[in-house]
């Protein structure tokens, strides 16, 4: 926090219930500490809720956009939980920002596919999306717990590190061993 208030920065981007790659999530201080400073220095967090609805181990973690909806531009995605291709995401945005946000928008490519949107609306409004991450969170703990079995058999000395959630998992090596080996 101590960099972040020395760097002049009004803008920060992080991912709070799941830090990529490490798989920490920010503790309840931090989140305090971090609303704060976006408060103090009138500027804004976004936050990243890239894989959210893959936790395993426990109920998902609050998204800090709760805590601080006039600070944080709350960003989601369906490109891990339905398909990349879709590139389909959303912001809930403070009232401050939205028009900027919007202009900025119109810049770039304008608009995702009608289509698309109204697709993917048919699909959350039938509790389609709702079936679809049931039935892939059973399906990658599989495939984590899996992989975590397998290390403790086969590698016992590499050590998975962050909580049981999103689609990775950081592994430590053994101190005799570097990346490039």
């Amino acid at each position: 926090m101590e960099q972040l208030r020395r760097s002049g920065a009004r803008v920060v981007v992080v991912t709070p219930a799941h830090q990529c790659p490490t798989g920490a999530v920010l503790s309840p201080a931090r989140r305090t500490a971090l609303t704060r400073w976006a408060r103090d220095v009138n500027g804004y967090i976004i936050e990243d809720d890239y894989d959210a609805e893959y936790r395993y181990d426990r109920h998902p973690v609050g998204a800090l956009q709760g805590v601080a909806p006039d600070r944080v531009i709350y960003g989601g995605t369906l490109s891990k939980s339905l398909a990349p291709g879709l590139r389909l995401g959303w912001f809930v945005l403070p009232g401050g920002v939205i028009e900027p946000v919007l202009a900025r928008r119109k810049t770039t490519d304008y608009a995702t596919s009608s289509i698309t949107q109204a697709t993917c609306a048919e699909f959350v409004t039938n509790g389609d999306l709702d079936r679809h991450l049931r039935r892939t969170r059973r399906i990658y703990r599989q495939r984590r717990d899996a992989l975590i079995d397998a290390l403790a058999r086969w590698l016992p000395d590499w050590k998975p590190t962050g909580i049981a959630a999103g689609l990775h998992v950081l592994v430590t090596l053994p101190a005799h061993l570097d990346e490039a080996s």
